[in-house]
């Protein structure tokens, strides 16, 4: 039996341990249920925003490259994850360092022997569940481009410009299929060849768990107890701690290697944040002087020997009309791509009024230089916004689209829609949305250079969508007010070289006026 002073020490301290763990459990709900989520959301929305407008600063011929959408992907499902993991993690450490200093200094009065065992092989445990951490991150990294195998395949059959193809291509619908397949084996190949590894990791953080932290205190106690070092009020006490001790002491430990771990995951952001950095210098945006000179240039991708284009040398003045031909595949798109400042050159200079494209920002020189190539893109967005490309703001932005619109001749169709201006294009997102054909399509991208009134204008292939009548109306009327500006022309098409005063073909790598060669 008990005396009574000690029934009355155990049930003090069995009260203020549940008391202490009641407050703690009041506080992680609350963490749980009001501040985690808003934070989540808050830190999602920052690294996400960074993320992309990082990504749009990176040179087209990197971002191109396999290994940049592998770092990327990781990088924005990392943004969207990790942030809430984080934040638990940061939280379940001070929620377990509170209740292990209470528990550990109640314990440590009774039985410092005890207490010791419990915290060495719970570190123990931590330090097996680093490597166990470790390798599950080096199988997420390896896994990155299967999963995007994967996922290619959902987008297909997902996005609307696949699904004319799926119906009309009955076999493509197995290519899809296979390429599913074969990113499901490659996750599997990779899900085997690590399987063993984190198995036998597994067993020997089991093993440890069981057997050093649960079995061998209780051992200690039961010794101590039938010699008579601790009373009997302590060892209900000391069975409270072995039940807890553990679970806390692990806790912290496995916390803080998670710190690790969320670092291992945050590289894949950081990486991206650093991979490409310019400097930007202060070029004067008022000057009014236009001119493109590309001298001894010279163009490879990123990981390619050979050059695409060599030996440029091209000039290009304010008002000057000229065209770019030449068969398929022989670079005039890079070359437009390069004027436009997109991909950087891998040789020679490139000059924008006078000064080297390096020292403007990716602002500038798109605020001055605009490209509308045969490649183009609408977005689930408004009519309004399509144009704009921002959101509008004034009156003053609908009159500019309502002025575009006549020009690419879609008003009429625009404004008897229910929300006009305001209308979405495509159905994805409302059943009032527009649709658009191909040429409508082109029609509204060309209507984003009326809006933007840029000082050199590159026209890859834009109108190869339109009927032919549309096609010189809509060329007729860009050359007609923006004729102080420079155009450029790439077509297949002879008929459009009217519009234009000198021709360019490029042959062989090289760029020469038409007659030269």
């Amino acid at each position: 039996m008990f005396s009574v002073d000690a029934e009355q020490t155990v049930i003090k301290r069995i009260c203020g341990i549940g008391l202490f763990l009641l407050v703690v459990l009041i506080y992680k709900i609350i963490i749980e249920a009001f501040i985690i989520p808003f934070c989540e959301m808050n830190i999602e929305e920052k690294i996400t925003t960074e993320l992309i407008e990082k990504t749009v600063k990176i040179p087209k011929n990197i971002t191109d490259e396999r290994e940049f959408y592998d770092k990327l992907t990781r990088a924005i499902n990392d943004s969207r994850n990790r942030a809430g993991a984080v934040l638990n993690t940061v939280i379940n450490i001070f929620s377990c360092v509170l209740q292990g200093i209470i528990t550990a200094l109640v314990s440590i009065r009774i039985d410092f022997d005890i207490a010791m065992v419990i915290m060495f092989a719970s570190l123990a445990t931590a330090i097996i569940t680093l490597k166990l951490n470790k390798m599950n991150y080096e199988k997420y990294m390896e896994q990155t481009t299967a999963n995007r195998k994967c996922d290619y395949s959902g987008r297909i059959i997902y996005l609307p410009q696949f699904s004319l193809d799926l119906r009309m291509y009955p076999n493509l619908m197995n290519l899809v299929v296979k390429n599913y397949h074969d990113g499901l084996n490659e996750l599997r190949g990779i899900e085997k060849k690590y399987a063993k590894g984190i198995a036998m990791l597994s067993l020997i953080s089991g093993m440890c768990s069981v057997v050093v932290i649960s079995v061998m205190p209780w051992l200690m106690i039961i010794q101590k107890l039938s010699i008579g070092m601790i009373s009997q009020g302590s060892v209900l006490v000391l069975l409270s701690a072995v039940g807890t001790l553990p679970g806390i002491f692990e806790g912290i430990f496995s916390s803080i290697i998670q710190l690790g771990q969320h670092s291992f995951y945050i590289d894949n952001i950081r990486e991206i944040m650093n991979s490409y950095s310019k400097t930007e210098l202060s070029v004067d945006q008022e000057n009014d002087f236009f001119s493109i000179e590309i001298v001894g240039g010279a163009f490879h991708y990123t990981g390619q020997i050979e050059y695409i284009l060599e030996n440029i040398d091209f000039q290009l003045q304010a008002g000057e009309k000229i065209a770019i031909i030449g068969g398929n595949g022989v670079g005039k798109s890079t070359l437009a791509h390069i004027i436009a400042g997109v991909y950087p050159l891998s040789k020679g200079v490139a000059k924008l009024a006078g000064e080297s494209y390096d020292l403007y920002g990716e602002e500038q020189i798109h605020k001055r230089i605009m490209i509308a190539s045969q490649q183009y893109n609408v977005y689930s967005f408004s009519v309004a916004e399509n144009i704009l490309l921002r959101c509008p703001v004034c009156e003053r932005d609908y009159e500019t689209v309502k002025e575009v619109l006549k020009k690419v001749e879609l008003y009429d169709k625009v404004m008897k829609t229910k929300k006009k201006m305001d209308t979405l294009v495509t159905k994805e997102f409302d059943n009032d949305g527009v649709v658009f054909s191909g040429g409508e399509m082109q029609k509204l991208v060309l209507g984003r250079i009326f809006a933007a009134n840029p000082e050199c204008i590159i026209l890859d292939e834009a109108t190869c969508h339109m009927d032919e009548k549309s096609e010189e109306r809509i060329l007729g009327r860009i050359y007609t007010e923006f004729v102080d500006k420079a155009i450029i022309l790439i077509t297949h098409s002879s008929s459009l070289l009217k519009f234009v005063n000198k021709t360019y073909i490029i042959e062989n790598k090289k760029i020469k006026l038409k007659g030269e060669i």
